[in-house]
């Protein structure tokens, strides 16, 4: 373990059309929140603790992961008041700790590569602050984007100030080299996973699940069936299709004829009629999709679904929670549907 070396996972920052239902840093992903992934990331690099930086969706993110226990890591929590920028975030939650040197990754991203190849470049290049650039997938010429992870010694924090706004890639990076300090850049080939819309997102999760996803489920849970994991609680009927890689979710019901072709994850407490077909989406918890009914390339937050024979493709289904809700049935109001074009996976 490495000891000096403490996380700050920064959530709450970025948003989409469906940020009103949970966190970001909450969407589920192969029936993780995102938010588990970074930290199961930062503690098989060695990180033993972390702390995570939000705002006042602080309560959903405790509730959640609790002590961190479950991904590996020590929590603890810090709450922005005001704001404060990526750089005075950090610099504040920073302060309540002894760690010499800290890793910083915005909640939004899924490393793809080895935390402990980073902090042995950061530290053989003697700099006070390393950000890493990785492979957009997504441009022409196919340049490199921040990704959005940093590591810094805590000599940096002298460039943030102690009030007002400070972004690390607006004020901090050109501020250290100003004063002459030794800023890196970590250049990497293999592209983080992003989670910032419906594209990416299912981009997201259909990596993973082709990727070694099964890594993180409990063996004693799920039961195998070729390419696909079946929660042991589920349903699936003999008459029931599962295609290429699918992840089925604690006492979802699959009825005879269903067909769920890969990549596909869904959630716990689903309900799919007779006849119905899943390709390449998402559903959150308690979805219903209707008998005959067919669905591609979508996302379904909880709650949600399609009636009978319909066919509905390229869409984020969304039902809308209050902001301050507490568990997740706290509201059950009308869904909203928010066409998408485009989307691939």
């Amino acid at each position: 373990m490495r000891g000096d070396v403490k996380a700050i996972v920064m959530a709450g920052g970025s948003r989409c059309s469906w940020h009103a239902v949970l966190p970001p840093s909450l969407y589920p992903i192969i029936h993780r929140p995102l938010i588990w992934h970074i930290l199961r990331w930062l503690a098989e690099g060695g990180v033993a603790e972390a702390t995570i930086c939000a705002g006042r969706e602080m309560h959903l993110l405790m509730e959640c992961l609790d002590d961190g226990s479950d991904a590996g890591v020590r929590l603890d929590y810090y709450q922005n008041e005001l704001p404060r920028g990526s750089a005075g975030c950090v610099r504040d939650a920073a302060s309540e700790s002894g760690a010499k040197r800290f890793v910083v990754v915005e909640e939004s991203c899924i490393p793809q590569f080895e935390l402990n190849g980073l902090l042995e470049g950061h530290g053989r290049a003697e700099a006070l602050l390393t950000f890493v650039l990785s492979r957009d997938g997504d441009s022409v010429g196919r340049g490199f984007i921040s990704s959005g992870i940093y590591v810094l010694e805590r000599e940096a924090f002298d460039e943030v100030p102690e009030a007002g706004c400070c972004g690390i890639e607006e004020s901090l990076i050109p501020g250290l080299q100003a004063c002459g300090a030794r800023v890196e850049a970590d250049m990497r080939e293999r592209p983080c996973l992003t989670v910032g819309n419906a594209q990416s997102y299912l981009f997201a999760n259909a990596h993973l699940l082709e990727c070694g996803w099964h890594l993180n489920l409990p063996e004693v849970e799920y039961a195998r069936h070729l390419q696909s994991r079946v929660h042991r609680t589920a349903t699936c009927p003999l008459g029931t299709r599962l295609l290429g890689p699918v992840l089925i979710g604690p006492a979802t019901f699959l009825a005879d004829g269903v067909t769920v072709a890969g990549p596909a994850v869904i959630g716990a407490n689903c309900h799919l009629g007779r006849g119905a077909v899943v390709s390449r989406s998402v559903l959150w918890d308690e979805c219903t999709i209707g008998p005959n009914a067919t669905v591609d390339m979508c996302v379904f937050t909880g709650e949600t679904g399609v009636e009978p024979f319909e066919k509905v493709e390229h869409r984020v289904q969304v039902t809308p929670r209050p902001r301050n809700f507490v568990a997740p049935d706290a509201s059950r109001a009308r869904s909203t549907v928010f066409q998408t074009s485009g989307i691939r996976s």
